[in-house]
């Protein structure tokens, strides 16, 4: 599995689920070291294929009912800026209008070029954090880092309320499955 090259290809029949099972003890390992390190907490968004969308939508609206909506303004973005975003995709410009309409679709994966998307349009820095065998949890990787402190962005003239809201947090677990994380102190 070519996880590791930039370039995406969109197969619509890849069907990643959450690998290792929900109860499991891996499962347990990761969430207490997301509540014990960053003070994190899991909140599951359905895996169903649009659950990066979900968990994003979560994190903006606070509600993954909304991953339609989040999803559409995605790829339109992905569309305006396809001079930058085609650069990631199998085939570069000639393939881009199908892998748009691809991501369009209910339940088509999202990826790293989506997140990247999301990013920008919504003026915040995303960090992924996946499961680790040492420590329980780590921070995979982070998107526009400097979004938050810097004032330079091209887009923080029309976006400084998005900004103030701060970094999204997903959960990225079992090789494929996005959640929404939140502050264990936000729990009801």
């Amino acid at each position: 599995h070519h996880h590791h090259q930039q370039q995406q290809s969109v197969d619509i029949s890849d069907d990643r689920t959450r690998m290792i099972g929900e109860a499991s003890a891996f499962y347990e390992q990761y969430r207490t070291a997301l509540a014990r390190g960053p003070g994190l907490q899991v909140v599951e968004c359905a895996g169903d294929g649009n659950c990066l969308f979900r968990s994003v939508a979560h994190q903006i609206y606070g509600d993954e009912s909304c991953h339609d909506v989040v999803r559409e303004k995605c790829v339109d973005y992905m569309e305006v800026e396809a001079d930058f975003f085609s650069q990631f995709v199998e085939g570069g410009r000639e393939s881009f209008a199908l892998y748009c309409a691809a991501k369009r679709m209910n339940a088509c994966w999202g990826d790293d070029p989506e997140i990247e998307a999301m990013c920008e349009l919504y003026g915040r820095p995303a960090e992924i954090w996946a499961y680790d065998p040492y420590t329980g949890a780590r921070k995979l990787r982070t998107f526009h880092e400097a979004m938050s402190s810097s004032s330079s962005s091209s887009l923080s003239h029309h976006n400084h309320q998005a900004t103030a809201a701060g970094t999204m947090k997903l959960s990225y677990y079992g090789g494929g499955h996005y959640d929404s994380l939140i502050p264990i102190t936000a729990a009801p």
